[in-house]
């Protein structure tokens, strides 16, 4: 299954703080392990302290929608959830090049400081923009 998503469209989805939380948790190797069932994405994320938390993203193609279920306290569309998102995101182009994009729709239009802080995030495998002086 092929997730083609931007950051811009995940903070349109998610509340801003889970993706900006969720993107570090990926970045940090918090998703323990993911699977594809279906159009579904089975997933252990570590949490704060101890705690380890199942999540269920679930993918409608139909109506071009994402959303997760996690076993956190907030439930719903949690930075757990979009970590798993972020992660399978980061490692999809390893087993499939074919993309299939889910969200295509109007763009949201962020600050420019945002922008730039969502364009500086360094995603495996790609050099961090150069900062012009």
């Amino acid at each position: 299954m092929i997730i083609d998503l931007e950051l811009e469209e995940l903070s349109r989805i998610f509340d801003f703080n889970y993706v900006l939380r969720g993107i570090n948790y990926a970045k940090d190797g918090m998703v323990l392990s993911s699977k594809v069932e279906g159009s579904k994405i089975i997933a252990t994320v570590n949490g704060s302290g101890r705690s380890i938390y199942q999540c269920i993203v679930s993918v409608n193609y139909d109506a071009r929608a994402i959303s997760g279920s996690c076993s956190c306290p907030i439930g719903l569309n949690c930075k757990h959830v979009v970590a798993v998102i972020v992660d399978h995101i980061n490692h999809q182009h390893d087993t499939s090049p074919n993309v299939v994009p889910l969200q295509k729709a109007s763009r949201v239009q962020l600050s420019m400081p945002v922008n730039n802080w969502l364009r500086s995030i360094q995603i495996p495998n790609e050099k961090a923009p150069e900062k012009k002086q």
